[in-house]
């Protein structure tokens, strides 16, 4: 399992520092349900599909992300049922992220690190997407432990929206279909958080 980030040697610096930071991802051990029940790991749920502007998405899987063993968020992916690999969710389709949070975080803590991960995404031109990134980050506000965050995407107008417990009206719509891209890459692209967080949210097996 590899680490997009240099391991820091305290454990006490989790208050300060955004937890992508960290070494290592973990199953979400998604309790047993039944056909179209809620999944849940950790005391995070989930449903088993979503409607976004009126399409039907499925729940494609669940993982959960820790920092020196401390759980930090619990993700789940959602797509059309027709978008099978990975290239048709990360392109131009329908799709909600939801990150429910384990532990309260700061603003400065999603825009850091948030940046982190892009910058150290190959072939994006953050300059161009400096305007929607500054955007985004100006709509965080703080998380406490229960709070989720959710990210949507609509191709058909390439509008990105950002909302706080599915609270209408979104914190930011961004219409650009590049940043959007890249935006949800931090969790779905091959560049992303984790490869192992990333395989889990795609619904496959954690890898070797």
């Amino acid at each position: 399992m590899r680490s997009r980030f240099t391991i820091l040697t305290a454990a006490a610096l989790l208050s300060l520092i955004f937890p992508w930071c960290a070494n290592g991802e973990d199953g979400a051990q998604i309790s047993p349900q039944s056909s179209g029940a809620p999944q849940c790991a950790h005391g995070c749920c989930f449903e088993s599909s979503t409607v976004l502007e009126g399409e039907t998405l499925a729940l494609r899987g669940l993982s959960t992300f820790r920092y020196f063993g401390f759980r930090v968020y619990t993700g789940a992916l959602y797509a059309p049922p027709a978008a099978q690999t990975r290239d048709l969710v990360r392109g131009e389709t329908k799709k909600k992220l939801v990150l429910c949070y384990h532990r309260s975080l700061s603003t400065d803590q999603f825009q850091d690190k948030s940046r982190d991960v892009l910058e150290d995404t190959p072939g994006l031109d953050l300059n161009t997407l400096e305007p929607f990134l500054s955007a985004i980050d100006r709509a965080y506000v703080e998380v406490n432990e229960g709070d989720r965050y959710a990210l949507t995407y609509t191709p058909s107008s390439g509008t990105l929206r950002l909302l706080l417990n599915d609270r209408e009206p979104a914190l930011v719509s961004i219409q650009n279909p590049s940043f959007a891209k890249a935006y949800f890459g931090i969790w779905i692209s091959e560049h992303s958080v984790g490869e192992d967080f990333t395989a889990e949210l795609f619904g496959e097996n954690e890898a070797e």
